[in-house]
């Protein structure tokens, strides 16, 4: 599966899943926009230029390939004011900040967590938190109740 953007070809996906889950999230920042690959647990930063069209897409961070952690099931995606990027991985079970050189870490694993799939932020006050959804199909495809929550996380620093 090929993506474009503005007529040019930014990434490629392939179908894990018997169905191509290769763009997922998307998030716009400092003249980039960002993008989740989920079959490729990577996230790809695309600059856009002065007049509008699309730069050459860069993978920012990627995962091992014998795991895909961190980044497994790289699903939602949020920019924070800091240049990061929030990275909810439904497969990994983790939210993981990517810092603006690429650089990951996992802010929280398992717990509450099933399959997190979108991430937003909000501030209360001057602490800001991640608000998650679980997605929770692993969980319901073994048969068991998925938690389907709205899960807050933080505060994050």
């Amino acid at each position: 599966m090929l993506f474009q953007y503005g007529g040019r070809n930014v990434g490629v996906g392939r179908a894990v899943l018997g169905v191509p889950l290769g763009a997922n999230g998307l998030a716009l920042s400092d003249n980039a926009f960002y993008v989740a690959n989920t079959d490729k647990a990577a996230l790809i930063k695309i600059p856009i230029e002065a007049d509008g069209t699309p730069g050459a897409a860069v993978v920012l961070s990627t995962s091992d390939p014998a795991t895909c952690l961190p980044l497994k099931g790289a699903d939602g995606i949020t920019a924070d004011a800091d240049g990061s990027i929030l990275v909810a991985g439904n497969a990994g079970n983790a939210l993981v900040r990517v810092g603006p050189e690429g650089n990951e870490t996992v802010l929280v694993k398992d717990g509450p967590l099933d399959g997190p799939a979108s991430v937003a932020l909000a501030t209360l006050g001057s602490k800001k938190y991640a608000l998650l959804t679980n997605f929770g199909l692993v969980t319901l495809l073994a048969m068991k109740t998925p938690r389907t929550d709205l899960l807050s996380y933080g505060p994050i620093e």
